[in-house]
């Protein structure tokens, strides 16, 4: 069983401790990231891998890859979506993931960033009447020309769901957040390496 990476248990606090913080925060002007300019064309494939014996790959939910070509659009990323019959046949679960990232490079059709995210959910034990699960996320964004400078993360999001019929992507929608600001946190290394690269 993979090893939970947060404690859920943590001490009361008083919300009227919390209130000046909180309206601090609310009232803090947000900055926007930086963004490249001009555009770059960006290829993105979201993956799902299955834990069913044999079941093929599939696109991650919906609200997860909206969200991450949302991140992409707002830093300067023209992300072009992988079409799911692609992702299926070329991302399947006999694929390592050098060959994965070989295999989004030619289909890239002038990209120059290749963004990859893939996914799995496994079941970790029922709590207290809820169904804990790990979501394990491994991010990819890389030169479409030279795989060997990709920046690659992983990690790990623990979450729980209510229902029983509740499975992997409801799992990975749910972790849907987090996976989110990794992968912000993830765009704007690169956007900042390549703006601060000599033309």
């Amino acid at each position: 069983m993979p090893t939970p990476l947060f404690s859920w248990a943590a001490p009361a606090r008083s919300p009227w401790r919390l209130a000046p913080l909180l309206l601090l925060l609310a009232c803090a002007p947000k900055t926007r990231p930086a963004a490249l300019s001009p555009a770059v064309p960006t290829l993105y494939a979201g993956l799902l891998q299955p834990q069913a014996p044999g079941a093929a790959a599939g696109p991650i939910p919906r609200a997860v890859q909206d969200e991450a070509t949302r991140l992409l659009v707002q830093r300067g990323l023209t992300p072009t979506v992988l079409p799911e019959g692609a992702l299926r046949d070329g991302l399947g679960p006999a694929r390592t993931h050098p060959q994965r990232l070989a295999y989004l490079a030619g289909e890239a059709k002038g990209a120059g960033l290749l963004v990859m995210m893939e996914t799995e959910a496994l079941f970790y034990a029922q709590i207290e009447g809820r169904n804990r699960w790990t979501v394990r996320v491994r991010l990819s964004i890389s030169p479409q020309d030279d795989l060997n400078q990709a920046l690659v993360e992983e990690f790990e999001v623990p979450v729980f769901l209510q229902f029983l019929h509740e499975k992997e992507d409801r799992a990975v929608e749910e972790a849907g957040p987090l996976i989110a600001r990794r992968l912000a946190a993830a765009l704007d290394q690169v956007v900042a390496a390549r703006a601060a690269a000599p033309r």
